[in-house]
This record gives structure tokens, sequence and C-alpha cells, in this order.
């Protein structure tokens, strides 16, 4: 006779658990999948904005990079010429020197450097295409950062995000960024909370492990080569 374990109080409570942690471990994975994404696009940025700032290359090495990279990776998404501009812009929007001394002053006696470390830190822990809305839509920094540690804070999705920004939330209640430093995370923090990001990732693929290209994938809007 097959025994019906469905109806098995004590397999039901195993499952229970044993669901919970594949569930963890997925959550797990996205985090982990977001902030190699993201460490990958900064230090892209900074290697775009040096070689054109040293070799003298111009645009032309964004367009000669889309279309290797594109050739070299046609799985991979994000490598289109207008992404690789966000990307670029995405790095100096957070590390223009005539910017960060403000909100050095807002964190306190920080050194520049370490400074520079932890907003990048802190804007990697939320996903890629909030963060190109974000140095798309806000004119400085210091509104930026207030935008990114909203969406930390409270879990907010990319439509949330923009619908905020819109209703300049910044300028209604956020101009002296109270409590800036707390959003800051220290040099042994964790690139967020598991479950901070849970709301960015796709229902169609919480019930599956997700590849960095599928998560990047569903994070962004479609590239448009340009």
């Amino acid at each position: 006779m097959v025994q019906n374990l469905s109806a098995d109080r004590k397999y039901r409570k195993w499952f229970v658990e044993l669901k919970d942690k594949i569930r963890t471990t997925q959550i797990k994975a996205a985090v982990a999948v977001n902030s190699e994404l993201l460490n990958l696009y900064w230090g892209l940025g900074k290697e775009i904005y040096e070689k054109q700032r040293m070799a003298n290359w111009g645009d032309t090495l964004i367009d000669q990079l889309a279309k290797d990279l594109s050739a070299a990776f046609p799985g991979v998404k994000g490598f289109s010429r207008r992404n690789l501009f966000y990307i670029r812009k995405w790095y100096i929007f957070y590390t223009n020197i005539g910017i960060v001394p403000q909100v050095v002053a807002l964190i306190g006696e920080t050194p520049q450097a370490d400074c520079l470390d932890r907003i990048s830190q802190l804007v990697k822990q939320i996903p890629w295409g909030h963060n190109r809305e974000i140095i798309m839509k806000c004119p400085n920094i210091e509104s930026a950062l207030f935008y990114v540690r909203e969406t930390i804070q409270n879990n907010w999705s990319r439509a949330v995000l923009l619908n905020q920004i819109e209703s300049r939330l910044f300028e209604r209640q956020g101009k002296s960024i109270q409590n800036f430093q707390s959003a800051l995370p220290g040099p042994q923090a964790d690139l967020g909370s598991e479950y901070q990001i849970m709301n960015s990732i796709p229902e169609n693929l919480k019930g599956n492990l997700p590849s960095i290209e599928e998560f990047e994938e569903e994070l962004r809007e479609p590239d448009v080569v340009g």
C-alpha cells in the first residue's frame, strides 16, 4: 500500500523546513549575483574612464568595446554601447572630485579614499536598473545617495523609486540626509540584506537559481544599441 505522505504531519513539517532552506539559498545566490555584477560594472566604468583620459581614445573606445565584448560574450547582456555609457557615467558620477568633498563633510572626519570605498559599497546594494535611474534623474551625489539609502531601507521596486524621484521626495524631506552615516556600510559590512533585495527578484526567477545573465536581464530594461 502506497503511503500518502502529503497527509503526514512529520513529512509536511520537514518539507516546510526544506523549502525555507531552498528559498534562502536562492536569495543568497541572487544577492551574490547582483553584487558580482555591480563589482564588474564599477571596475569596468573605472577602466573605461581611465583609458579614455590617458589614451585619448574618446568615445571611440566605447563604440569598439561594445562591439568586441558583444562578439566575445554573445550570450551575456549589458555590453551594448548604451549600457557601457551608463556604466562609465555611474562610476564618474560618484567619484567626481568636485562633488565628493560635500559628501565627506556629511559623513564626518572620513578620509576621501575611505569615503569613496564606502559609497561604492552602498550603491552596490541595489540593482543596476535602480542605479541607472538614479544617476540619470538626480542632479547631484547628495540626492542620489538619499534615494539609494531609501531604496535599501524601504525595499523599493524600481517603479516606486521612480515615483518618489518624480514626486521630489528629496527636496521635500531629505536635504539634510539625517542619519546618512548609518546608511553607509562599515568596512566589514555585508553588501545588503538578503531580504532587502528580494523584492527585486522577478517571480519567474524565484523558483530557479538564476544565472548572472538571467538575473541581469530581468533587473534591467532591454538594452537599445545606439
